[in-house]
């Protein structure tokens, strides 16, 4: 493991504020450049079986105007097998609109079931268009539908992690310690995160946001993780397995995650299907 290397990305940071001191308006063309960027790349919409499901995309600005900003929205269909049947989704608006003196804008997106939604994960995308003199960041955004099994139980609290496959490399140790966790729940009623550093056995790897989705037929990862570092140009990642962990709906007292650790087989190591127990002790 002596190739292991740390990557580390500088990433444009946009910050939303009420009170913002020296408030820069972007009213007059030129007087500051505008960077547009959804807050994220991809985006789950959980879809509950037999009935609906919905997510809010936001795009964030780099700068606040002292007039409503609209950009048009493009639906992108998607492509062979993981193409999401139009039939199970709305984009409710064919445009998105950042209000004056505001930084965001946000998009309403529903789904229906239409005993066409199951576990496995169906996709489309959606772009907006920027206005003359303005840069695009992240422009378009993936949407990842899947069917849900309503929870009966928080699925929140403090956890104990336990770590049930062996280690991808003995110098890394498990992927996220042998450690307590918060479990907070994310950004729709299905999906549930915790903060963890890299491989702390390692030492020195970044902090990252563990996303979880809990469907009908297991616990997976909402997205996949980037560890930061990898060999010869691949990293090390975690992303979603073929079947998802144990659980149970009405019990939040245990619940297993599962992922592929090493997907891209960095550093000549096997992609490994990792299982985490998650115990509550508060």
């Amino acid at each position: 493991m002596k190739n292991l290397f740390k990557l580390f990305v500088l990433s444009l940071l946009f910050t939303a504020c009420d009170d913002v001191d020296g408030v820069i308006y972007n009213s007059n063309a030129g007087s500051n450049p505008t960077f547009l960027a959804f807050s994220s790349n991809v985006y789950t919409l959980p879809i509950e079986r037999n009935s609906t499901g919905s997510v809010t995309v936001t795009l964030n600005s780099s700068t606040v105007s002292n007039v409503d900003r609209t950009y048009s929205i493009e639906v992108i269909p998607g492509t062979g097998l993981d193409a999401a049947n139009p039939a199970t989704y709305n984009v409710t608006a064919s445009s998105i609109t950042i209000p004056a003196g505001s930084y965001q804008g946000t998009l309403l997106i529903t789904g229906q079931d239409n005993n066409l939604v199951d576990a496995t994960e169906k996709t489309f995308s959606i772009r907006f268009l920027t206005a003359n003199g303005e840069s695009a960041d992240t422009d378009i955004a993936q949407i990842r539908l899947f069917e849900v099994c309503a929870l009966l139980d928080t699925f929140t609290g403090t956890y104990q992690t336990q770590q049930l496959t062996a280690n991808l490399a003995s110098a890394l140790g498990p992927t996220f310690g042998n450690d307590t966790f918060v479990v907070q729940q994310g950004s729709n009623a299905f999906e549930r995160f915790f903060e963890a550093e890299m491989y702390p056995a390692f030492g020195g790897l970044p902090v990252r946001t563990i996303n979880m989705s809990f469907t009908c037929d297991g616990v997976f990862l909402s997205q996949s993780v980037n560890t930061g570092i990898g060999c010869s140009g691949n990293i090390i990642q975690l992303t979603r397995p073929t079947a998802g962990g144990p659980y149970t709906t009405s019990d939040d007292t245990v619940f297993e995650l599962r992922y592929t650790e090493n997907s891209t087989s960095s550093c000549g190591i096997a992609p490994r299907q990792t299982r985490v127990r998650f115990t509550k002790i508060n």
